[in-house]
């Protein structure tokens, strides 16, 4: 973890448009790294990356809506970030949602804990992932989850 924080760190002392291009560059030339790239973006280069990022969300993978939900809710506004990783869930269906549900990690809000309210019905399989999404400072005044 602490290399990871260093490498972070000394990333943000360059120039955000050029650390966008590098990874652009890298992305295309080897796919494999995007997860590495999408955390680059999200971390270091912010609101700068998010046409970069919707552009490369737009070309995902079926599989890889957890490796886009933080920096989706590093690089977009808070309702746009919160809608595009909501309609993602949605559209994987109920098959996916313990699965998935950890996307929300990134969503501390009332409106993460309005929609785990009305789609906790939907599995019987609540993995321990859920839990971590009501950490204690997220649900101050938030009334019951289960009800």
């Amino acid at each position: 973890m602490f290399h990871e924080n260093f490498v972070i760190e000394k990333l943000r002392q360059f120039d955000k448009n050029e650390v966008l291009k590098t990874i652009d560059k890298k992305v295309k030339y080897n796919r494999a790294i995007n997860y590495k790239a999408y955390e680059i973006a999200g971390e270091v280069i912010g609101r700068a990356a998010e046409n970069w990022l919707r552009n490369e969300w737009a070309n995902r993978r079926e599989d890889e809506l957890l490796i886009f939900a933080r920096p989706i809710s590093k690089c977009f506004g808070f309702d746009e970030a919160f809608e595009t990783v909501i309609e993602e869930i949605e559209r994987k269906g109920d098959k996916y949602l313990s699965e998935n549900i950890s996307a929300l990690l990134y969503f501390q809000s009332e409106k993460t804990l309005d929609w785990i309210e009305k789609a906790i019905h939907r599995t019987s399989n609540v993995s321990t992932n859920w839990g971590t999404l009501l950490q204690p400072h997220s649900l101050v005044g938030a009334g019951p989850i289960i009800g």
